[in-house]
């Protein structure tokens, strides 16, 4: 009886390991990851960016009370206990004020060396001080501050005692660290950029001092990304406020270039600025540019979003000038099934994929936020490979007509080493909300 058994037993065996292996298309969500392809840490209201260390250690950066937090993450999904208290690190700028303050995080970088940059504002919350200034930290691998860094490891700058708050960081091949935003001059909001010295001390070879800003024209002007060419100099994306030609404001993308010390790069676009509308049906509409990635032939790509509530891909030409084989024009307008607010807050290339995405709103009578990932082909088509032959992915498990704020959103992403994103906001399912990562094959 053993004998036959045993025989029943390796038939089955054989015949399980001959059945083809089905292997997870790209845009699925990966189960494997934390508990059904997602995490969720209650006490945080969301994750508003992401960077990935080596062994795939997800770094989640996040608001806290009034301070910033960063989580890691190990490569399953699990909170790594060795990082700063128990997982987590705690950044607060009151040191560096008379008060206390309110600090926000927009967002993480990872230097070469391992070290972590976050930034934001920061501002006093005392009678009579109402303007935030920008704010950055460093913290060593382990989650410490890192203390050769400004003062304890924290880096206040402010342009002009008004609103400034930077959005977006980059790295220097010589380890100088930029920061963009918005800097708010007199009554005028500019595109604001200042550059640090690896100690935290504003470059004075850089511009006036170390501070640059400014704009496209009378509206406000926001930059929201940065990044650096191959040859030093520096490509800045955001919006800009301009009136079309009926005298009409508009939202219009913007894009400027630095040399390496802080001058415009007379041979981009216009004296060192380009802008970028979006005509439909002979109009103009809303339009403007996120984060921004440089091609390996140098051409400019950038993420953002189009009258409101779609997401959109634009490139550029390595002068300023929109690249017309992309797209319709030099813009890909990205449209899902979902509607309302978009939110598109980074950008990857994968190979000669381009990954982008956010979340939007499910209008079905209600809101329910939803993650939606995009995956185009270097011509900015979609490509049909990724999710259900369209190329984009929606997300949310939580969807409830009885729940409209039951959902789930991805206020930024990152890409693994092995290509997987793992997407990081927040989710709330009816019962427990809280901070939320998700992971999908790619």
């Amino acid at each position: 009886m053993r004998s036959i058994n045993s025989k029943i037993f390796l038939l089955v065996a054989c015949f399980l390991l001959s059945l083809p292996v089905v292997r997870a298309a790209d845009g699925d969500i990966d189960t494997t990851y934390g508990t059904n392809g997602m995490v969720v840490r209650a006490g945080f209201s969301s994750a508003v960016d992401i960077a990935i260390q080596a062994n795939d250690r997800s770094l989640v950066l996040a608001a806290y009370g009034d301070d910033f937090a960063v989580l890691r993450h190990n490569a399953d999904g699990s909170l790594d206990t060795n990082f700063g208290s128990n997982g987590l690190a705690i950044v607060a700028f009151e040191s560096l004020s008379s008060g206390e303050t309110q600090d926000t995080p927009y967002t993480i970088l990872l230097q070469p060396n391992g070290k972590i940059l976050v930034a934001g504002s920061t501002e006093e919350i005392t009678p009579g001080r109402h303007y935030s200034n920008f704010a950055l930290a460093r913290l060593n691998m382990d989650g410490t501050l890192d203390t050769t860094f400004g003062t304890n490891g924290v880096v206040v700058t402010d342009f002009s005692h008004a609103d400034d708050i930077a959005y977006d960081l980059a790295v220097l091949p010589n380890g100088k660290i930029l920061a963009v935003g918005q800097a708010t001059v007199g009554n005028n909001v500019k595109f604001g950029v200042a550059r640090f010295l690896n100690d935290g001390t504003l470059d004075a070879n850089f511009a006036a001092g170390g501070t640059k800003s400014f704009g496209f024209g009378g509206g406000y002007n926001i930059a929201y990304g940065v990044a650096i060419q191959d040859d030093g100099n520096i490509v800045i994306t955001g919006v800009a406020e301009l009136d079309d030609e009926n005298g009409d404001p508009h939202k219009y993308s913007a894009l400027a270039r630095l040399h390496p010390r802080g001058k415009f790069d007379l041979t981009f676009g216009t004296n060192g600025k380009a802008t970028s509308a979006y005509v439909y049906n002979n109009a103009v509409l809303d339009s403007w540019a996120g984060r921004v990635a440089i091609q390996s032939d140098g051409k400019i790509v950038v993420t953002g979003f189009y009258v409101i509530r779609d997401f959109g891909l634009a490139r550029y030409n390595a002068d300023g000038s929109p690249d017309t084989t992309f797209g319709s024009g030099g813009h890909a307008r990205l449209i899902g099934p979902s509607s309302g607010q978009g939110v598109n807050r980074r950008i990857a290339l994968d190979g000669n994929n381009i990954i982008s995405g956010g979340w939007a709103y499910q209008l079905y009578g209600i809101e329910n936020p939803e993650i939606v990932l995009f995956r185009d082909d270097p011509a900015g088509i979609a490509d049909q490979s990724f999710g259900g032959g369209d190329g984009y992915v929606t997300y949310n498990p939580f969807f409830s007509f009885t729940c409209p704020a039951c959902g789930i959103s991805a206020e930024s992403f990152a890409l693994q080493s092995d290509g997987k994103i793992v997407t990081a906001g927040y989710s709330d399912d009816g019962t427990t909300s809280g901070l939320t990562l998700a992971r999908f094959y790619n």
